[in-house]
Parts: structure tokens; C-alpha cells; sequence
């Protein structure tokens, strides 16, 4: 879903655009903690809205430290999800 607004705001005009894009890919860029929004597609850590999706190309494998939260969860074969605490799936 995508949601575009203009306002205004200081005597000019801007354009807003909102992607609503409820697909979270796990990148495993920085380090292997869920909680790092840099380890995640679009930055963001996911949450309630958020439906994650593991696959194996990534430098490090997901770790769950704390507790967690996502819609849905896809995990491609071979994937090792490691989880020291609760994590709540949604769907």
C-alpha cells in the first residue's frame, strides 16, 4: 500500500511519500542481533506489523536476546534461528 500527501509548511509546498511495505528481510549485515535495526531492510527492527523473512544469504545468522515480536516468519532451509528469550509471532 502506498499513501501520498502534499502539505504545506512554511509558505511552501512538499510531497509526501508512505510505503507501507509489511516485508522485513534479515540482511545480517552488521552483527547476528535481532534488535539492530542496521542487521535489517529498511532499517527498522521488525514489530507487530512486520512479516520477517530469513533466508540464507546473509553474513550472520539471526540471534533473539531479548524479547521479540513479528506478524509472520519465513525461514528458508537450512536456517538456524537461535532464541535466548520470548519471541511472539502474530499470525
Amino acid at each position: 500500500q502506498i499513501v501520498s500527501r502534499i502539505f504545506t509548511k512554511d509558505m511552501s509546498k512538499y510531497f509526501l511519500l508512505v510505503k507501507n511495505d509489511t516485508k522485513t528481510y534479515w540482511v545480517g549485515a552488521i552483527n547476528n542481533s535481532w534488535h539492530n535495526p542496521l542487521n535489517w531492510s529498511g532499517g527498522l527492527v521488525p514489530g507487530e506489523h512486520s512479516n520477517v523473512i530469513i533466508n540464507s544469504a546473509n553474513p550472520y545468522n539471526c540471534i533473539i536476546s531479548a524479547p521479540a515480536i513479528c506478524k509472520s516468519l519465513e525461514l528458508s532451509n537450512n536456517i538456524v534461528l537461535s532464541t535466548n528469550n520470548n519471541l511472539i509471532i502474530l499470525n
